[in-house]
Formats: C-alpha cells, sequence, structure tokens
C-alpha cells in the first residue's frame, strides 16, 4: 500500500519526504497526532481525571463559600425584613433550624423548623447569641422581659439603627460580648455588606465567631470608630 501511494505521488514527492523527515527528527520528542475526524482508540477511552489538582470542579456557592461559625443556640427578637433575610441566609447556609427560636408577638412562623414564641421563656438555653431584630424605639420594652434571661456567656448581636453600644449595654447589663452590626438587604443573597462594631470589653474570641457567623451574609467589616458606623 505503501509503494502504491508512491507511485501515484507527483515530481515533488520525494522533496517533501525530505522535508517530514526533517520536521519529524526536530519534532522527535513531541507526540503528533493527525488532524481531521479521529475515531478514539481503546487506549483513548479513558475515565475522567478525578484528580482535584487537576481538572476545575465548579461547585455551588454554598458549598465553597466560608464555613459559618453556628452557636449552639440563636434567639431571634423580631423578624422583620432585615432579620429575615439574615435567617433566610443562615438556614440555606447550613444553620440547623432546631437551633433557632424566634419571639414574635404575632405568632407567624418563620420558616419549616423554626420554634416561633409569643412570649419571652423562662430561661435561654447555655451558649445563646441573641440578635436584636425588632424596632429601635421597641427596645425598652424588649429589655424588661429580656434582660433578665441575659447572663455574663450569653452573646448580644443588634442591629438596631441608631442604638449605640453604651445604650446596649445600659439595658443589658449582664452580656460581656455586645456587638452593633449594619446589614444591607442582599445579605439575603450572600452578597450583602455588614459594617460590625464592638467595644474593648468584647473578647476577641467572640469577635472571631460573630465574623464567621455573618461570613455567609457577604462581607463582614469592623469599624474601628463607633462614630463612623452610627
Amino acid at each position: 500500500a505503501g509503494a502504491g501511494r508512491h507511485a501515484d505521488a507527483g515530481p515533488g514527492a520525494g522533496a517533501d519526504r525530505d522535508r517530514d523527515r526533517r520536521v519529524r527528527a526536530f519534532l522527535s520528542g513531541v507526540p503528533v497526532r493527525p488532524v481531521g475526524r479521529q475515531e478514539p482508540e481503546r487506549g483513548d477511552q479513558r475515565e475522567p481525571d478525578r484528580n482535584p489538582r487537576r481538572s476545575l470542579t465548579f461547585l455551588p456557592e454554598s458549598l465553597t463559600m466560608t464555613i459559618a461559625c453556628w452557636p449552639e443556640h440563636l434567639f431571634l427578637v423580631g423578624c422583620g425584613n432585615m432579620a429575615g433575610q439574615m435567617l433566610t441566609r443562615w438556614l440555606a447556609c447550613g444553620l440547623d433550624p432546631a437551633r433557632v427560636t424566634v419571639l414574635r408577638p404575632s405568632g407567624k412562623p418563620v420558616a419549616q423548623g423554626v420554634t416561633v414564641v409569643t412570649a419571652y421563656p423562662d430561661a435561654l438555653p447555655a451558649g445563646t447569641t441573641v440578635l436584636l431584630g425588632m424596632k429601635p424605639y421597641q427596645i425598652a420594652d424588649v429589655a424588661a422581659g429580656l434582660a433578665p434571661l441575659l447572663t455574663a456567656e450569653t452573646r448580644l448581636v443588634s442591629i438596631l439603627a441608631g442604638t449605640p453600644i453604651a445604650d446596649l449595654r445600659r439595658h443589658f447589663p449582664a452580656p460581656r460580648d455586645v456587638v452593633c452590626a449594619m446589614p444591607n438587604l442582599p445579605v439575603g443573597l450572600g452578597e450583602g455588606v455588614v459594617a460590625l462594631y464592638t467595644d474593648a470589653a468584647t473578647d476577641a474570641a467572640a469577635k472571631a465567631d460573630i465574623t464567621a457567623l455573618i461570613a455567609p451574609l457577604g462581607l463582614a467589616e469592623w469599624m474601628g470608630d463607633e462614630a463612623l458606623f452610627n
């Protein structure tokens, strides 16, 4: 068959063969495959490369994001638009709804598995983080029922606009760790920006845990000056 192909070649066939030999010698270390439609040979039918270092894998956002630090228990006072968006995102990112209790005077359900109460419980579980999500003007009424339930180990996070740390500590004197947070609505999509502020009384471990709790909501940014925060 090879002789037949050479016999049919034109006058320049010898020069072409010489050129091909020179190119193959120059590229002797490079595997060359013919171009055009190629049917896979048996040896080419390999399993997909499963080495994660050698392949690109696109994972759902909830699996690639920063791992959150969930509190032992989360107690929400109020669940309006902003607090509701935060809770929705946390649940979507893996927060166990059995760890969540929402105080809501209407008693309206929040999400499947989340406990909704219309009055303060007799006590809060150990390791509770409290999120103040009601209207700022309600702080005195809330403090009357909530403050007696808080201990030094309770972590208090407030999203009340215009309510500085000093006011929070005056109404809720027991908790050591008190943090102000100022989120925006894209937190419900994990694309928000949450400004955070605390004082020297809050310890570093609490700040780290609250940063991790906020992480699924978007960017968490600690502010060094409360005047800029409010």
